[in-house]
């Protein structure tokens, strides 16, 4: 024990529910008659408060075609997400499209999800059709309460075939000789040019002796080959 004044202190710390500590007292009666042994506790009490810490979070996911054809459906799908523990509210999106990307609503579309509850998942559709030949991109920004925001973008590569016809003969030729001519047909663009199909005109004056694979219509006085697809950089002639 400890002496404070006239006063035996024992400090006894924490102790568990239903614990008990015991403590011996030797001492030396001085005196006759009955002696008191007046004795006290004291505690401290305490209180603990309890805080729920939750974090909402807000993640985004773009995907896309990696290649589309002029003119042809370039969808983007958005995937956006909650992986908190707490409601992400507001949520709202803008995608972003360049030049070479058409949108029915214009180059920057909004959209308005409201909230997402805890690790819940929404997917939009961006229907967009390519325009312009060339790597088109879009960027899609979120944004959502309480000041969260994210940020993705995908990139399509717009292709378009295109062709070229290069016609070769002679200048000159004396009456009823026969006169050769080449056609070539070239895909100089980038993409399958699919079911290509060349007509010539016969002008007057001219009669077709012979064309090979090729079909005459003496009463169009039109001479067609059917080529089928040509790959981007292929010729046939």
């Amino acid at each position: 024990a400890a002496t404070e004044d006239k006063y035996l202190v024992w400090t006894l710390g924490a102790m568990e529910v239903r614990q008990e500590k015991r403590l011996d007292l030797q001492v030396v009666p001085q005196t006759k008659g009955s002696i008191l042994f007046p004795a006290f506790v004291t505690l401290t009490g305490c209180s603990t408060a309890k805080l729920e810490v939750r974090e909402p979070k807000l993640e985004l996911k773009l995907a896309a075609t990696p290649q589309a054809v002029v003119g042809d459906p370039a969808t983007v799908t958005v995937t956006v997400s909650n992986p908190g523990d707490a409601m992400t509210e507001k949520v709202k999106l803008r995608a972003l499209l360049t030049e070479g990307l058409e949108h029915a609503r214009g180059k920057v579309v909004d959209y308005d999800l409201d909230n997402l509850a805890p690790h819940e998942s929404r997917t939009v559709l961006i229907l967009c059709a390519g325009r312009t030949p060339g790597t088109q991109k879009c960027d899609v920004v979120a944004s959502a309460d309480p000041k969260l925001s994210a940020q993705d973008a995908v990139s399509i590569d717009v292709v378009s075939p295109k062709l070229d016809v290069f016609v070769a003969g002679p200048g000159l030729r004396y009456l009823d000789r026969h006169a050769v001519f080449l056609f070539r047909v070239t895909n100089s663009g980038t993409a399958v040019a699919h079911h290509v199909t060349l007509t010539d005109h016969v002008p007057a004056g001219f009669k077709v002796i012979g064309a090979a694979g090729a079909q005459n219509d003496f009463v169009a006085r039109t001479v067609s080959w059917f080529m089928g697809d040509l790959q981007p950089s292929q010729s046939r002639e």
